[in-house]
């Protein structure tokens, strides 16, 4: 197995910057305390004069003896602490607020700089590992090979994908639960935005689909990007109990994206280009307009967890996670739209018994002693299904790789596999 996970270094505030700024600001503390001890001498002699002296000068060079004077009028009217008097402590406190505010802009300032700098590291990384790929491609080719992809970013994998709509459609109307050309709904749980797609494509080629309501879980990138035409990756990227959708790129987008810039090929990879670049980019009004079938909306971990539940005690139906972040975007759906009559498809994409740990612990912490296979049967069990052969089969089954490797060693560690 390859680990893909990439290394992060240790945040570095600049050591030699945030010392020089630290003296500057101890310094100005300092200087700031002995104006406000001189300040206070000049307030306080002043209460000192007589009415005809401060009509001369209201804060002149500071009088011990109208200094003494103000300092027993004070006294007199309640102030204990000699010299020391309530106006210097405003005084100061007033500099010692300039001086925490002074080290917040310290940290804001170390904080952005890390941050340009983490940019910048990551950067010249991800330069480098596109180079090792380079030379990857150009070894494997002198050895006749080639890398290709079989998840959603290929498009042999669409074209069966919309054949799943079509299929549930005719299924509908088969068992008279849609009248012909009646239009339905579609939700799907996406995290690179295929299985909608070819839904999508599905609605294209004519199939009557109503609303696409694209459902995300915390990795809500998609969502943000319906809600305000702003693709953004800059986030962080959060580990769900739904993980073939936790991703920050979805790749397949861009064929929408080419669709709703009008088959533009330039305008596409201008806004891929600022993806790369800037991790963002924003289509224009006039795109955004043609989305108008889609909803985008997301579930949370606990929300998630609550629709498997209820569902399991409604029903005695058990569903995966993936399939509880559609079924928990739909309810936000029908309450954000009252769209409630029209018939509606969830694309349950994966089974429970691929996340058996997440799945029973929704339904009842007391599974989350139990161990994986014993989860397993649990759960045919409580679901009254039969477990799935391939999961039979990996109980005895003899571990056939065990390789971990970081980002950078994968180039060695597929040359190794190849023999090449």
């Amino acid at each position: 197995m390859m680990r893909s996970e990439r290394k992060t270094e240790k945040w570095k505030i600049p050591g030699k910057w945030t010392l020089i700024f630290l003296l500057i600001l101890l310094a100005f503390y300092r200087y700031q305390n002995i104006l406000a001890e001189n300040y206070e001498r000049q307030v306080v002699s002043w209460i000192g004069q007589t009415e005809k002296d401060r009509t001369v000068s209201a804060f002149t060079e500071p009088d011990e003896e109208a200094y003494q004077k103000g300092c027993e009028a004070l006294k007199e009217a309640g102030y204990e602490e000699t010299g020391k008097i309530w106006l210097e402590k405003r005084i100061r406190s007033y500099g010692i607020g300039v001086f925490v505010a002074a080290i917040g802009i310290l940290c804001i300032v170390g904080l952005l700089t890390e941050l340009h700098m983490e940019k910048r590291r990551k950067k010249a990384l991800d330069n480098q590992l596109v180079e090792k790929d380079r030379e990857l491609e150009a070894k494997l080719a002198e050895n006749g090979y080639s890398f290709s992809s079989a998840n959603s970013i290929n498009i042999g994998r669409l074209v069966p994908q919309i054949v799943y709509y079509v299929y549930a459609y005719a299924r509908l109307y088969k068992n008279g639960v849609i009248a012909k050309d009646e239009k339905i709904n579609v939700v799907v749980p996406t995290g690179n935005f295929g299985n909608i797609l070819a839904a999508f494509y599905a609605k294209n080629m004519g199939l009557p689909i109503g609303k696409l309501i694209c459902a995300s879980n915390e990795n809500k990138v998609l969502f943000d990007f319906f809600s305000t035409g702003t693709y953004d990756r800059n986030r962080e990227f959060i580990l769900t109990s739904s993980p073939s959708m936790d991703i920050l790129i979805s790749s397949n987008l861009e064929r929408l994206i080419y669709r709703i810039a009008g088959n533009d090929a330039e305008a596409n990879a201008k806004l891929m280009a600022s993806l790369s670049s800037e991790g963002k980019y924003a289509i224009t009004d006039e795109m955004k307009a043609q989305l108008a079938d889609f909803y985008g909306n997301y579930t949370s971990e606990d929300e998630t967890a609550s629709t498997i539940k209820k569902l399991y005690e409604d029903t005695g139906y058990i569903i995966d996670t993936h399939t509880a972040v559609a079924a928990g975007v739909y309810d936000k759906y029908k309450a954000a739209t009252g769209d409630t009559e029209t018939k509606t498809v969830i694309a349950s994409t994966a089974s429970p018994f691929k996340f058996t740990r997440s799945v029973m612990d929704a339904i009842d912490e007391k599974y989350d002693s139990m161990t994986d296979f014993e989860l397993v049967d649990e759960l045919s069990k409580i679901g009254n299904v039969a477990v799935p052969q391939a999961i039979e089969e990996i109980r005895n089954a003899k571990v056939l790789h065990d390789t971990v490797c970081e980002v950078e060693e994968m180039p060695q560690v597929v040359k190794k596999f190849l023999g090449v």
